[in-house]
């Protein structure tokens, strides 16, 4: 198995002979609002079930992706930390148009004291 990294995003290789990197420097966008983040991914060529993401418990959301092709198996992997502040059930992922989408809402940490 052969492994390249290009850009902080790994591809491996099942195959013999030199593979094309497929990346450019528009792969990943991470927008950052008071409410939260978006994680936007280019995944050309991937179909939503080639797709996997998970929330491990040390806050680090991790994408996983793999397909068959001519010349071997293609495997994305990259992993992106969260600040300790989001909302774990308030996480969603959304792939349309060979782009995945992943929604990460904060929680609300300022809440009113009720004087007595």
């Amino acid at each position: 198995m052969k492994k390249k990294k290009q850009d902080d995003f790994i591809y491996y290789w099942e195959q013999e002979e030199e593979p094309e990197v497929f990346s450019d420097e528009e792969e990943m966008e991470i927008i950052e609002s008071d409410g939260g983040m978006i994680i936007e991914i280019s995944m050309p060529g991937f179909r939503k079930s080639d797709i996997e993401v998970s929330m491990s418990r040390n806050g680090v959301i991790k994408v996983e992706a793999s397909k068959k092709e001519r010349k071997g198996i293609i495997t994305f992997c990259q992993s992106f930390p969260v600040p300790a502040s989001i909302n774990n059930s308030k996480i969603e992922a959304k792939y349309s148009g060979g782009i995945l989408k992943i929604d990460v809402v904060t929680k609300k940490n300022d809440r009113k004291i009720r004087i007595k």
